[in-house]
């Protein structure tokens, strides 16, 4: 996963550095095409992730909100999220699960109920 999204990071790098690409908003939604979306789409799988993992991949996710805005390295990524209306991912992470049990429960004849039972 970290090399399909080092990849992805590059195109946001490569993107940032021209004259044609490179306003904040912009990037912000190519980021989250490329590379917010691909993350959302396996939280379920790696909620109970090693934390090491966790912290690579979190560690991908600021190097292209920075480079999405024009940021420092030195720059808070908490004042990174601001800028840019990121909620932190351990709370994405809770919400997207959230919304997925209820939709999950919402279905009842959805193989994964059993699972959400003992999950809530």
């Amino acid at each position: 996963m970290r090399d399909s999204m080092s990849q992805k990071l590059n195109i946001i790098k490569i993107i940032s550095y021209t004259s044609w690409g490179r306003d904040s908003p912009t990037l912000l939604i190519i980021y989250k095409v490329l590379i917010r979306s691909k993350i959302d789409y396996g939280t379920i799988l790696y909620k109970n992730a090693n934390i090491k993992h966790l912290n690579i991949i979190q560690t991908e996710l600021n190097i292209a909100i920075r480079l999405s805005i024009g940021g420092f390295k030195s720059s808070p990524i908490e004042s990174i999220r601001n800028i840019t209306n990121e909620i932190p991912p351990d709370l994405r992470k809770e919400k997207l699960l959230l919304l997925y049990c209820v939709r999950t429960k919402r279905n009842t004849n959805n193989p994964a109920n059993k699972a959400i039972n003992t999950y809530i």
